[in-house]
């Protein structure tokens, strides 16, 4: 797997002219800061297209490129500066003058629109999450992940409308549980309600006594 900026022509032709200016330094004789300077501002080139399209945001990557366009334009310069002291034929600066034009061009309109090429990426592969909070697992989820509440039908999913409706439903902040944790809940509910109507029927006859007594 490759970097993004090694998909980039603009790459691929500055890292062209690095391998030139090498050997081409390595041979020259003289010329010492010439040379150094043809070293630092060929290898920076690449090195901040590199960089820059490593970089979030637009405004970050456009200085990067800007800075590589100033190299490919300082190397031009030093490329004259090294023909009139005799070190670089009028025939090799030009030639290498048209890559380091291509260079600029391409880097410009980069910068101008702020591109950008990412790294490619595997495949990720993401588990299903049981939302409920206990450890037990939940049958009713299908392998698949889709919910058990698509499932019910209209008689079921109206009596969850009213188990969600009621006040132990409404005393949590989060309505989305799982249909194990939903039938539980459910089930609490009925208990509950059976246990306030045995009250209310034990308590019905006490109540009459009591009215009947006071006459």
């Amino acid at each position: 797997m490759g970097f993004g900026h090694e998909r980039l022509d603009v790459y691929r032709a500055a890292i062209d002219y690095v391998g030139w200016a090498y050997h081409f330094c390595e041979e020259l004789k003289g010329h010492r800061n010439a040379k150094d300077q043809l070293l630092r501002a060929s290898q920076a080139i690449p090195l901040n297209i590199a960089e820059g399209n490593g970089k979030a945001t637009d405004g970050d990557r456009r200085r990067y490129f800007e800075i590589a366009r100033g190299s490919a334009l300082e190397c031009g310069a030093i490329q004259d500066v090294l023909q009139v002291c005799g070190a670089l034929t009028e025939e090799e600066n030009a030639k290498r003058k048209a890559t380091l034009d291509r260079i600029v061009a391409m880097l410009t309109k980069l910068g101008q629109r702020g591109y950008t090429i990412q790294e490619e990426t595997g495949g990720y592969h993401v588990a299903m999450i049981d939302s409920d909070s206990d450890a037990d697992p939940d049958p009713e989820r299908n392998e698949a992940g889709k919910s058990p509440t698509s499932r019910l039908n209209d008689e079921e999913r109206d009596y969850a409308m009213v188990s969600c409706c009621s006040p132990l439903a409404r005393s949590s902040s989060s309505v989305s549980v799982s249909f194990g944790a939903w039938k539980r809940t459910v089930g609490h509910l009925c208990g509950l309600s059976d246990l306030c109507a045995r009250k209310k029927e034990r308590a019905e006859p006490q109540r009459t006594q009591r009215a009947g007594g006071g006459h």
